[in-house]
């Protein structure tokens, strides 16, 4: 049985997690719109070749969010959820 510190570290531990990911989803989304402005303005033409690196580091920075944020939700129901 584990006590109130215990439990209050958890969910803080979880929080903290939740947390990350919601940052590199933001960052990703971030990306994306970069993207998306630099082919919406004409003064940017030359520039679509970084429209679309950022429009991959984008995705690629919210699918690694996704899977960092899974990876560690198992690690912490593992070492903590399962005793």
């Amino acid at each position: 049985m584990l006590n109130l510190r215990d439990e209050l570290a958890i969910e803080r531990t979880k929080l903290a997690n939740q947390r990350t990911l919601l940052a590199m989803l933001r960052t990703g989304v971030y990306l994306i719109l970069v993207s998306f402005t630099i082919l919406s303005l004409p003064a940017l033409e030359d520039l679509k070749w970084l429209s679309g690196i950022s429009l991959v580091l984008g995705f690629m920075t919210g699918l690694l969010g996704i899977y960092l944020w899974d990876k560690e939700k198992k690690k912490i129901k593992r070492a903590y959820l399962n005793k």
